[in-house]
């Protein structure tokens, strides 16, 4: 049922109350794939440095004007702010320089030939034609980089492979080859599962995008764009689903999604059930849904994914960047109805989700709780005997939403004997399933009396009384009382 819903919506949400194994389900459920990371190959600076260096005319010399070959002093003093990369830098390393005066743009490839307590010694290289600071602001890839951030006011910075590759990209007459650089191949393994669980105070910040707060190498305070966990597994999952197509293109960070012809768009969707990416979300329905999807519960639709026959694209509304949700990324969420019903939830997502029940299952207790010691067996019985109970009283009184879920009891299965099980039963009883109760009753302690029975509490005016706790056989045989005063039918079998 699982597999249905997904092949047809991409989204399916596992719904009922606590303890109905909607979280095991989901990950169990992914496990009997054989749900694995994915290896990618990627091209990598490795340990190779490149830097940016900024000159300001006249103070630093006039590079415009000099030939490959000619020498210049790099005084260091005034710029201690970026002393953890004028530590990195050796002799023989290179820069790309970017002229602050009017040129406002990156101009010269220098050499680092000598480097002493207060000056560096640079080599020009050649000139080059490189990206001007207008440029690089209205730059997807550059312009939330420290780069622009600083406005370039950094004396020494260490590019980040992303930046080189942008720089690069923007310039003329600027290659790899001629930086001396060799990218190498690298092998990245990239698992295709992600779990996230919402909360009232999670956001669209944390689910797609936002700003945050950035302490910079010189100490200051900015603000720059941060991806959340949808949209980093988003491009991850883009990214091998390009590869194992055999499509060069790329969704790099801080870019677009790639744009591709109509031939690459069907090989694209020829090989997307060979890499599925799930995101496991837990606990759906205790975030504000609207606001954490925002405009992605558009996006999610099957016939909006990327590529398909009526595919959306956005502008995000920070980053600027064309986003689209890939046809191979599947959502899994699981839902607690005693925390929200299901006739509560958005409208707009309940059409573009799927929605499986799970209830108590007792025969899950059944096939779980067996043991040849008949004085074990009689307890599991019991056990299974008094949930049913609870159940059928929280249905009359409550309702079904409410119900107590069968894994609550699945932990007796590690008792070794009947008096293991006994104590685990007890624990189980007054630690977790009568806390649930006074939660969901706190205001009718006559119908809480009506559930436990006298022997447990006693409706005291407006308030529960509860009886001190039961022991050994006094509490199995209360247990017994409880469930024979009811004249249920066993679900637990003959004791």
């Amino acid at each position: 049922e699982i597999t249905t819903l997904l092949v047809h919506k991409k989204q399916v949400i596992l719904y009922g109350p606590p303890g109905t194994g909607k979280t095991y389900r989901a990950n169990n459920y992914i496990s009997h794939l054989n749900a694995h990371g994915y290896e990618v190959h990627e091209e990598s600076l490795l340990d190779q440095r490149i830097f940016s260096v900024t000159i300001y005319e006249p103070r630093d010399g006039h590079i415009l004007d000099m030939i490959p070959g000619t020498r210049f002093v790099y005084d260091w003093k005034g710029r201690r702010n970026w002393q953890i990369y004028f530590d990195e830098l050796q002799e023989g390393d290179v820069a790309l320089a970017y002229n602050a005066g009017k040129v406002r743009r990156f101009t010269t490839v220098v050499r680092c030939t000598r480097k002493e307590v207060d000056s560096i010694e640079f080599e020009i290289v050649k000139q080059f034609n490189g990206p001007s600071f207008e440029d690089m602001k209205n730059d997807s890839g550059l312009k939330e980089s420290d780069l622009v951030r600083i406005q370039m006011a950094c004396g020494l910075k260490r590019l980040s492979q992303v930046e080189l590759q942008r720089i690069i990209a923007l310039s003329e007459g600027l290659t790899y080859e001629s930086l001396g650089i060799e990218l190498k191949k690298i092998r990245e393994k990239v698992p295709n599962k992600e779990f996230v669980t919402f909360h009232p105070s999670f956001g669209y910040e944390d689910f797609i995008e936002g700003l945050r707060p950035v302490i910079t190498e010189d100490g200051t305070l900015t603000y720059r764009v941060e991806d959340g966990i949808f949209k980093m597994f988003s491009r991850r999952a883009f990214n091998v689903l390009a590869e194992k197509a055999g499509i060069e293109e790329r969704w790099n960070e801080s870019e677009n999604i790639p744009y591709l012809d109509d031939a690459k768009r069907k090989e694209l969707l020829n090989v997307v059930p060979e890499v599925p990416f799930y995101l496991i979300i837990d606990e759906i329905n205790r975030g504000d849904i609207s606001r954490i999807f925002g405009e992605l519960i558009t996006l999610l639709e099957i016939d909006k994914r990327y590529c398909e026959e009526h595919e959306v694209m956005i502008t995000l509304p920070y980053s600027k960047e064309r986003y689209a949700v890939p046809p191979n990324l599947y959502i899994i969420g699981t839902m607690n109805t005693a925390d929200k019903s299901i006739a509560l939830i958005d409208a707009a997502l309940r059409r573009r989700f799927g929605f499986i029940e799970l209830m108590p299952d007792y025969e899950v207790l059944r096939q779980n709780l067996m043991s040849k010691d008949t004085d074990l067996q009689e307890i599991y019985s019991l056990s299974i005997d008094l949930l049913s109970f609870v159940n059928q009283k929280i249905t009359t009184l409550y309702d079904r939403d409410h119900q107590i879920g069968h894994s609550y009891l699945m932990r007796l299965s590690e008792a070794a004997d009947a008096e293991e099980a006994i104590e685990l039963l007890i624990f189980i009883w007054y630690h977790e399933i009568i806390p649930l109760l006074q939660e969901y009753f706190y205001d009718a302690p006559a119908k809480l009396e009506k559930i436990l029975g006298k022997e447990f509490v006693e409706a005291d005016g407006r308030s529960p009384r509860f009886k001190k706790p039961l022991f050994g056989d006094d509490f199995i045989q209360a247990c017994s009382r409880l469930t024979e005063k009811a004249g249920i039918e066993s679900p637990g079998g003959q004791l």
